[in-house]
Formats: C-alpha cells, sequence, structure tokens
C-alpha cells in the first residue's frame, strides 16, 4: 500500500542520513523532534509533548491512544462522527509537526 511505501523510503533516508530508526533508551519514539514540540494540537489527553507515549499505546505525535480508540467504538451517529473528525484532525496536525521538525533538522 502507499503507506508502506512512503515508510520504506523514510526508513531509507534514515539509513541515508546515518540517523537511528528507533529511540534509544526510555526515550519517547519521537524524541529527534526536540525540545517537547510536537504534540500535533492533541487535546483529548493520553499525548505527551513530542509524541511520546504514556503507556497508552501513542508512539508519535497525534496518535490516537487505545483509550481514544475505544471511546470512539462506544460512540455512534454524531458524537461519533465529531470525535473522529477531532481525532483526524490531530492526527494531521501531528504529521505538520512531526514534518515541520524534519524540515528544520535536513
Amino acid at each position: 500500500n502507499t503507506q508502506a511505501n512512503q515508510r520504506g523510503m523514510l526508513l531509507g533516508w534514515l539509513d541515508l542520513w546515518g540517523l537511528p530508526k528507533v529511540a534509544g533508551g526510555d526515550q519517547p519514539p519521537t524524541a529527534w523532534m526536540g525540545g517537547g514540540e510536537g504534540d500535533g494540537g492533541h487535546e483529548h489527553g493520553g499525548h505527551h509533548p513530542g509524541g511520546g507515549s504514556d503507556g497508552d499505546g501513542v508512539l508519535m505525535a497525534g496518535m490516537a491512544s487505545r483509550a481514544e480508540l475505544e471511546r470512539l467504538a462506544r460512540l455512534d451517529g454524531r458524537q461519533a462522527e465529531v470525535f473522529y473528525l477531532q481525532l483526524m484532525t490531530d492526527h494531521h496536525k501531528g504529521g505538520v509537526a512531526m514534518a515541520e521538525a524534519c524540515a528544520s533538522r535536513c
């Protein structure tokens, strides 16, 4: 799929630039973004600045937590639609934050 191709390309760039593919030690996966930025505008709780995990399965800025996905599964109708759009907005804001962090380092 397209995202698998994009992931492969990004991993190739990390190799080319001599950068690690995973965070070391107890650092969050997006520690490379630096300085606590890049939470993607997340307003629903569960995310740490920089997209780190709080033990709820969050791996990157803007990624929905397990609790948020469980909440979404319990909602229906308009409430589900609104919450889904809030999660997707945060997801895309997280992508922008990661792209900006990457662009500032390249």
